[in-house]
């Protein structure tokens, strides 16, 4: 039987669920049980959610300098190779890079 995702923005308690199995299970995450407490999320939705909104490691804001220039010479040298240039950009993610170049 298909599994029905909800889809659209997160509620806090689903936040909350999200951070709580993360700071848990945190090794190497186990998307698919972590969800086991968010009714009607996928795993794949709680990675992004995680990456892109709720990682305190994660840079939000304003690009720096340093950042721009970083983003420049990664597009340079792995082409649009997104995972490779966020690799050299402490701190910001693969849709952060793709989306500011």
């Amino acid at each position: 039987d298909e599994e029905k995702f909800i889809k659209g923005r997160w509620s806090p308690q689903e936040d909350q669920a999200l951070q709580h199995g993360v700071s848990r299970l945190m090794v190497r995450c186990p998307w698919g049980l972590i969800v086991k407490s968010i009714d009607g999320r996928s795993g794949i939705q709680a990675q992004a959610r995680w990456s892109e909104a709720l990682d305190p490691q994660v840079r939000r804001g304003k690009w720096s300098l340093r950042e721009d220039r970083l983003l420049f010479e990664g597009v340079e040298k792995h082409a649009r190779c997104w995972i490779r240039i966020a690799d050299g950009i402490p701190g910001r993610t693969q849709r952060q890079c793709r989306t500011r170049w």
